[in-house]
């Protein structure tokens, strides 16, 4: 479903690709990397991960950041946890640079 609306919203050029972990039932940390290298492969253009767990119920570990941060596509994260001390602690100095 996510990439055929990727797709779809192609026409449009748009600069980035904003994307939520899977929601509903709880995923495994793999499973979120693997959703988001998967969407990050077929994304004609950069990602941004939309972490807001409050919603989905899926927790972004910071581990699974820093690899996420490592994918080519994917441009930054948003976070919307509530936990952005924590969050940006551990994230500082840890991304790549074009990782926002």
């Amino acid at each position: 479903m996510v990439l055929r609306e990727i797709e779809a919203f192609a026409p449009l050029e748009p600069d980035y690709i904003v994307s939520v972990t899977p929601y509903y039932y709880n995923v495994s940390q793999n499973d979120i990397l693997c959703h988001f290298r998967e969407i990050a492969y077929h994304s004609p253009v950069p990602i941004i991960v939309y972490h807001i767990p409050q919603n989905t119920h899926n927790y972004i570990e910071i581990s699974t950041v820093l690899e996420l941060a490592q994918i080519d596509n994917i441009a930054g994260i948003k976070d919307s946890s509530g936990n952005f001390i924590n969050f940006g602690r551990a994230c500082l100095n840890k991304v790549p640079k074009q990782f926002s």
